[in-house]
């Protein structure tokens, strides 16, 4: 089992990281990390979260402080130039819908490579919205 990410890899997190993520979580949403110091900083790991906007992918990545192998819907992989990049940044098509085992197979890959590997929850937006309000 590797420990790491791919060198290549590992440069595009970073890059992305520091040039456009960081800058914009820190400056612009005046963002702040509780816990990071328990994130494994080589080794796989699965996380798992709340999916509410197109940015959650690269924030979260870069608030634990390594790159992130999501499962990332199928279409986005249809785009040009965007597919290599989100490659690039580690994510992987699932078909969403139904049961996609090549995403469970790439996933399992990511996990035996040393990869973080997320996968994102998504509530329908009512049963959200019913979550978010006080009792």
């Amino acid at each position: 089992m590797a420990e790491r990410e791919p060198p290549i890899n590992l440069l595009m997190y970073r890059l992305l990281k520091w040039s456009i993520v960081a800058p914009a979580f820190y400056t612009l949403l005046r963002g702040k990390v509780y816990g990071a110091e328990n994130v494994p900083r080589q080794g796989a790991f699965v996380v798992v979260s709340n999916h509410a906007s197109d940015f959650d992918p690269p924030l979260l990545s870069a608030c634990l402080g390594r790159p992130v192998a999501f499962m990332a819907k199928e279409e986005l992989f249809h785009v040009p130039g965007l597919k290599q990049i989100i490659q690039l940044y580690g994510a992987y098509p699932v078909k969403r819908g139904q049961s996609d085992r090549q995403a469970i197979r790439d996933a399992l890959h990511f996990l035996a490579q040393g990869w973080a590997t997320g996968i994102f929850c998504r509530a329908p937006a009512r049963s959200m919205a019913k979550s978010l309000t006080p009792n």
